[in-house]
């Protein structure tokens, strides 16, 4: 799925998550997934990375490439799990398969238990320094102009080369995760595209980043605002000890996206499109847009007024046909672009 203004393509990518109480195994409800978004016409499906997934994204990656012809794989790449030169080379051997770019979505670690299991204690810059040293890598090898030395403060190469570089059509398009200063430090030195956790509409309207910014959010939409939010509470029903672990987790965490959703929950109303009942209920970690199909519809085309350059959707389990609602908000977006008389940014 794509939405298309008059001088630019905003691609809207869905996100991956299982079911650990359906008894189908995790690839076919990969598979099953897979098809979906392939259905309604997605640019791809984006793999998320951490200790707790199931999947490992480059294998996710194969399973996509497996079951669609037109879906682009977007893959979360750490830091802490992967030498640079392997992940070029990863990514360099599913380009040249595919015959198009990947998009690549830098993170910096995994929960604050889980590095700490792995043995990094960097604090939360010196992260970002090391993913920049890390991109800085990567991306060399793929441009394989001459062969990469490197010599920084977490990595050394000495005159390594890739067996086959990237064309420069076939160069993936790069994002850096994040909200913090140190997030927006890198995204400056290297060009790369921002993702990150949407915000109220209020709050974008008063942001520039200075950057390209996608958003990452999950749906329930309906026919009315009423049904929506039987929905959105049959799927984050309050459940006090998720409450307690939501809290816990993130007070540990260094994260500056969910320290700023702990926060904005204090003031956004239950009631509101932009919603963090998920969140806060401990079934999600992304706010989520519920309402009817056109409020939701219009808020997203807010956020496009604004400038967002792509979307990332957290399709929920809500055991109804999720996909079709979302599509039908997303034909509503399309539907105001081509309607509206303001230029979309």
């Amino acid at each position: 799925m794509q939405l298309k203004t008059e001088d630019r393509t905003i691609p809207v990518f869905t996100m991956f998550a299982i079911n650990i109480n359906e008894s189908k195994s995790v690839s076919l409800q990969a598979e099953k997934f897979i098809l979906k978004s392939d259905h309604y016409n997605y640019s791809g499906i984006l793999v998320p990375d951490s200790n707790a997934n199931y999947l490992n994204p480059w294998f996710f990656a194969s399973l996509i490439i497996k079951n669609s012809d037109s879906l682009t794989p977007f893959i979360a790449v750490n830091s802490i799990y992967t030498h640079p030169f392997y992940t070029a080379k990863y990514i360099a051997n599913l380009s040249l398969y595919l015959e198009r770019p990947l998009h690549i979505n830098y993170i910096t670690g995994t929960a604050l238990f889980d590095s700490s299991g792995l043995g990094d204690s960097s604090g939360h810059d010196s992260r970002y320094e090391r993913l920049g040293e890390y991109y800085t890598i990567v991306n060399r090898l793929l441009e394989g102009s001459a062969p990469v030395s490197f010599h920084g403060s977490y990595y050394k190469l000495t005159n390594i080369t890739l067996p086959e570089p990237l064309s420069y059509d076939l160069q993936p398009v790069n994002y850096i995760a994040g909200k913090s200063d140190a997030s927006l430090k890198l995204i400056e030195q290297t060009g790369a595209q921002r993702l990150c956790m949407a915000m109220p509409l209020a709050d974008y309207h008063q942001a520039d980043p200075g950057c390209k910014t996608g958003f990452h959010f999950g749906i329930i939409a309906r026919e009315d605002k009423k049904h929506a939010f039987e929905v959105l509470s049959d799927f984050a029903p309050v459940n006090n000890a998720s409450r307690r672990i939501k809290e816990f987790t993130t007070r540990q965490s260094e994260a500056i996206w969910k320290k700023e959703l702990a926060a904005q929950s204090k003031s956004v109303s239950a009631g509101d499109i932009y919603n963090l009942t998920p969140f806060i209920n401990g079934y999600s970690d992304v706010p989520y847009l519920t309402g009817s199909i056109e409020s939701v519809a219009a808020y997203i085309f807010g956020y496009l007024m604004n400038g967002l350059s792509s979307i990332v959707i957290e399709v929920p389990m809500t055991g109804h046909d999720e996909f079709n609602y979302i599509n039908q908000v997303f034909l509503s977006v399309q539907t105001l672009i081509a309607t509206s008389k303001q230029p979309v940014a």
